[in-house]
């Protein structure tokens, strides 16, 4: 069965196309019902997007430092998009009225099963007390991972903790110390296909 996908990559937008799509995202995401905590918040892809304005005004001109802060202005940006259509894709669960209700375009058809498990979760002390890195390998074609955690030892009831990353590794802070966690992460595919990896345990530092 093949499921709802949508387009989470903006990098092959012209200028124009992309200002155009970006403003369409956040006006068709405020006040939307289906989607009422969206992670990155709105308020930080807005405050990307008029930095990003500015700088592709200030670069208009030609000059060659602009030109590059623009460019990296835009791929942060594209990042934060990336990393909200993964959640998107996480909520709407492959609803075809609610993804289309984000501004997000449809991708075209493909196997829902593309996406590849994850193969190794690591967990290991971060900088300071009560953080941990968590390092994911072996998933293909990921759109995005589920970072989640809760209290040793999970259970049908435990309430697990998730943050959307669009990245295999990932900083999780605010942990209690001296305490035993449970670990997992899901990799999101292309529909929003969620795969989740084994639990890891690991007290924390």
């Amino acid at each position: 069965m093949k499921k709802i996908k949508i387009n989470a990559f903006l990098s092959r937008l012209t200028d124009k196309s992309f200002d155009n799509k970006i403003n369409e995202i956040l006006k068709n995401m405020k006040g939307n019902a289906n989607f009422e905590n969206p992670t990155p918040s709105l308020e930080e892809i807005e405050a990307a997007f008029e930095a990003y304005t500015q700088a592709s005004a200030e670069a208009a001109g030609g000059d060659r430092l602009k030109i590059a802060a623009r460019n990296e202005m835009r791929k942060h940006l594209e990042e934060l998009i990336e990393k909200l259509a993964g959640d998107v894709m996480s909520v709407a669960a492959g609803d075809k009225v609610k993804l289309t209700s984000s501004g997000f375009d449809l991708e075209k058809d493909y196997a829902a099963t593309e996406v590849t498990p994850i193969k190794t979760v690591t967990v290991t002390n971060g900088t300071g007390a009560g953080e941990v890195t968590v390092k994911v390998g072996g998933a293909r074609r990921a759109k995005a991972y589920v970072y989640e955690h809760t209290l040793d030892p999970a259970t049908e009831s435990s309430e697990w903790t998730e943050v959307i990353d669009t990245k295999t590794k990932h900083t999780i802070t605010g942990l209690q110390s001296v305490k035993r966690y449970c670990f997992r992460v899901a990799v999101i595919g292309k529909g929003g296909v969620k795969i989740y990896s084994h639990v890891v345990t690991y007290t924390v530092q």
